[in-house]
């Protein structure tokens, strides 16, 4: 991902709740001629100094086949806006898209053993809606091995990751205030929170 200085976001621990947040991610590594590419549920980790994905696939997708090769790319992003040029001061602009997005490389480790393939679940269960938990204990065992033959379960360590904000970081003070309260005017969501994310930092 390019990512000019101005718009670099170094926060690891900011990057880490943005990830935790914004957890519906895409998984891409390679076939060997074209970019294959998933988009999963995902769970993130900060173990030491390094973040853990841990997520599923479905056996009966291919691309499970395919994360052992080599490295893997992770992609998290989340709110977005278009920004008009008429929220400049001068004329001569043209239109952008403010926007934040992290991409995280690893090599993924890959499991199929029910014991770790139920911890997984578990643990995504409890992070997405805890209260089904329950539910989920008193299942048929014969009907949860069955799902269980039929996933695959990933956990990749972040071994490089880059993040970017783009909030319009090259513009003045005032324009930059302008376009945020605009965002913050707006009725769609992801622009609202472009907005709020505007304001934060330059606070």
């Amino acid at each position: 991902m390019w990512t000019p200085r101005i718009n670099k976001w170094s926060d690891a621990e900011e990057v880490f709740e943005f990830m935790k947040t914004n957890a519906f991610a895409v998984l891409v590594s390679e076939s060997g001629h074209q970019p294959v590419a998933t988009h999963l549920p995902v769970l993130v980790e900060k173990k030491d100094d390094t973040f853990v994905i841990t997520t599923h696939i479905a056996k009966a997708n291919p691309h499970w086949q395919l994360l052992d090769k080599g490295r893997v790319l992770v992609i998290f992003s989340a709110p977005h806006a278009y920004i008009s040029p008429s929220l400049y001061e001068h004329s001569r602009n043209v239109p952008t898209w403010n926007y934040i997005a992290v991409h995280a490389f690893g090599h993924a480790e890959l499991h199929t053993d029910h014991p770790m393939l139920l911890s997984i679940l578990e643990s995504t269960i409890v992070n997405y809606e805890e209260n089904y938990l329950a539910q989920w204990k008193v299942l048929d065992q014969d009907y949860v091995k069955a799902m269980l033959d039929e996933i695959v379960g990933i956990t990749i360590h972040v071994d490089e990751w880059t993040a970017k904000e783009k909030l319009s970081q090259n513009k003045s003070q005032g324009e930059r205030s302008r376009i945020a309260d605009h965002l913050l005017d707006s009725e769609k969501n992801h622009e609202q929170e472009i907005g709020r994310r505007m304001k934060e930092k330059d606070d």
